[in-house]
């Protein structure tokens, strides 16, 4: 992919799962607007071709097979160029370029010499800023032809193919107002090339039928989503009809149009994307024959995939509504029923229960009410009935609220125990091997971490703290040092660092060792990510500037060293690890508040994660977790969104 702010091009190499992974950068010195692949030199191996808007130029890199592009070849155009296609334009069997030039209103015709080298540039005259080109045999007379929309006076150009590389006979047609894209595609079955055009400012494609002749006649219109500007035609259903996709800049949305077969299409479908989003492209990005789909957000600096069902639709989220500004959201099995059920904490200081189906779907809403400002919740069961209960930490009365379970989703009223100043999040496990649930919370007023001792019974015993880092905002617990004793780690806000304290087996710990982590942290989560058999921690870290998450690897004794970060999403919150697309290798899954997305970062089992994959959910996502919602022995997500009241569950559709 070109990158127009960093001047330079992009490889990402596809695991085969449609996931990719970052591989190489390649500088260049202007500004990057398009980009192309093909065989230039017919070495049966894949090249690039580069657009550079200040240099007036196209660069060809000549690429060896193994994703590595060391040859790079510049050739001057008009000034301005602005977009770019290869095709055969003189029968020769080699690959040759066309490129529009915005300041002089032509077009470039370079001719491929078989061998990645270009011939001058021939040059024809078009309308007033020329956009899009796309190439095809309009008037069927088996030479290619080239259609090229002029944004500035409204118009198409046709200029026809000779069959040697030059192009005659330049005719002109009126069109909606602001095309901005075009495409090309047997809409009505009858054998000719048909048009559609998107157009910017009215959200509208438009559907240009073919005379056969290379002259367009009937013109419909179809809406679609806020500022339509890249358009795409394929089979998305598998039908054998051409459909149209459309990317909407202004709409954060895909919409898809359904061909009939006769020329119409169907109402649009939409799937939602990032806004601003730049640039859409078509492929089989997981090896299952139907296509998908793969966009450019231009705001996150992330790319978008969208795995095609088969059917015209993309894999969505469900939405599920509950109280206003849901927080932390937790899954278990609350009703003895075998499906997972869903507890969410309100600011109205309440939990709701949303009990599940078993298809990813939930049900028959109930509250429970708890202490003043809730701000972390857990389940488990504390008094040893074999029913799962829940304990929320109580952020402005300085306490945690015990609700003991019935065992058919509904709870007892609940019980109050004092901590220390500002409880930001809790814990539980057997900290002393006494064979009962105790709790660790983490006191973001204090700066400390409290261990409650449990009695077996739903009650506890406030058991001794110790000191962390400055404002602790998240804690955790596992075997850092292999010694079989629990130990935890604790990201402090204030402080940029990870507090590790070493368990004793006994319910209590040593003093604290610190590890850096990233800016402002805010959520920690351990696994194995380079398969060393030693933890190792992801943290997530949302200062103003950098919105990252960094991974640290475990040394087995208890400290940590730091490897590595990923840019995600504006202001990431929460983090979660798992196996997201079934390759036994540790994934990642982070919410990010500013840009309502989670990002799915899919390890590659050495430490190093690919580039994310971005999923737009409800507003201000907080929360996310893992579970098997739908009983299909995948692991899905489930994400509450703040600022939308809900909570939005999307379903793994890995192979």
């Amino acid at each position: 992919m070109a990158n127009s702010k960093d001047n330079d091009v992009t490889v990402l190499l596809n695991n085969g799962d449609g996931t990719f992974q970052t591989h190489m950068n390649y500088v260049f010195g202007g500004l990057l607007v398009d980009i192309i692949s093909d065989d230039f030199n017919n070495d049966a191996r894949l090249d690039l071709a580069v657009v550079d808007f200040t240099k007036n130029t196209v660069s060809v890199l000549l690429g060896f097979g193994d994703g590595i592009f060391p040859t790079q070849m510049n050739y001057t155009v008009g000034p301005s160029p602005t977009f770019l296609i290869a095709d055969d334009f003189n029968n020769d069997s080699i690959s040759d370029l066309v490129v529009t030039n915005k300041d002089d209103n032509s077009v470039s015709v370079l001719l491929g010499n078989g061998d990645g080298t270009l011939r001058t540039p021939m040059k024809y005259k078009v309308g007033q800023y020329s956009l899009s080109p796309i190439s095809g045999d309009f008037n069927n007379d088996r030479k290619l032809d080239l259609v090229v929309v002029n944004q500035g006076d409204n118009t198409l150009d046709m200029l026809l193919g000779n069959g040697d590389g030059t192009f005659r006979t330049q005719m002109k047609q009126l069109v909606d107002d602001n095309p901005i894209d075009i495409t090309s595609g047997d809409f009505n079955k009858d054998g000719v090339l048909d048009l559609a055009l998107a157009h910017f400012d009215y959200n509208i494609v438009s559907v240009l039928l073919n005379n056969g002749q290379g002259l367009f006649q009937t013109r419909m219109n179809y809406t679609v989503g806020s500022g339509p500007h890249d358009v795409r035609s394929d089979d998305f259903n598998n039908d054998s009809i051409v459909d149209l996709v459309v990317l909407n800049y202004y709409g954060g949305s895909v919409s898809m149009l359904l061909g009939t077969g006769d020329g119409t299409f169907q109402s649009q479908m939409q799937s939602p994307v990032d806004f601003s989003s730049q640039s859409l492209i078509l492929g089989h990005f997981n090896n299952d024959n139907t296509l998908d789909l793969a966009v450019a957000n231009f705001r996150s600096s992330s790319v978008s995939v969208l795995l095609g069902n088969g059917n015209g639709t993309f894999r969505d989220q469900i939405r599920c509504k509950v109280g206003e500004f849901p927080l932390i959201v937790i899954s278990g099995d609350l009703n003895n029923d075998d499906r997972l059920d869903l507890a969410v904490i309100i600011p109205d200081n309440t939990v709701s229960v949303l009990l599940g189906n078993g298809d990813g779907t939930f049900w028959t809403q109930m509250t429970s009410t708890v202490g003043n400002s809730p701000k972390s919740i857990i389940s488990g069961d504390f008094n040893n009935d074999t029913k799962l209960d829940l304990v929320v930490a109580n952020s402005d009365n300085n306490s945690v609220s015990v609700l003991l379970g019935n065992g058919d989703g509904a709870f007892q009223t609940q019980i109050n125990f004092s901590v220390e100043r500002y409880p930001a999040c809790l814990i539980s496990n057997d900290f002393n091997n006494d064979k009962k649930l105790d709790l660790i919370v983490a006191n973001n007023g204090s700066n400390t971490v409290a261990v409650l001792l449990g009695n077996g019974n739903g009650t506890f015993s406030f058991h001794m703290s110790y000191i962390v880092g400055s404002s602790p905002q998240s804690v955790i617990t596992d075997d850092f040092n292999h010694d079989t004793r629990l130990d935890l780690a604790v990201v402090s806000f204030k402080e940029n660092a990870v507090s590790i304290l070493l368990g004793n087996g006994d319910g209590t710990f040593r003093a604290k060792m610190s590890s850096a982590s990233g800016s402002s942290p805010q959520s920690v989560i351990s696994g194995d990510f380079n398969s060393d058999h030693i933890l190792d921690l992801a943290v997530t870290n949302s200062n103003d500037v950098i919105h990252n998450v960094s991974i640290l690897l475990g040394n087995g004794n208890g400290t940590f060293r730091s490897h590595m970060s990923y840019i995600v999403g504006s202001s990431p919150q929460s983090i979660i690890s798992g196996d997201f697309n079934n390759d036994t290798i540790l994934d990642l899954a982070v919410s990010s508040f500013h840009d309502n997305t989670v990002s799915v970062l899919l390890g590659n089992g050495d430490g190093t994660f690919g580039t994310p994959l971005h999923y737009t959910v409800g507003s201000g996502p907080v929360s996310v977790r893992s579970g098997d919602f739908n009983k299909d022995g995948k692991p899905d997500l489930v994400v509450t969104n703040s600022g939308s009241g809900d909570l939005s569950v999307l379903l793994n559709s890995c192979k």
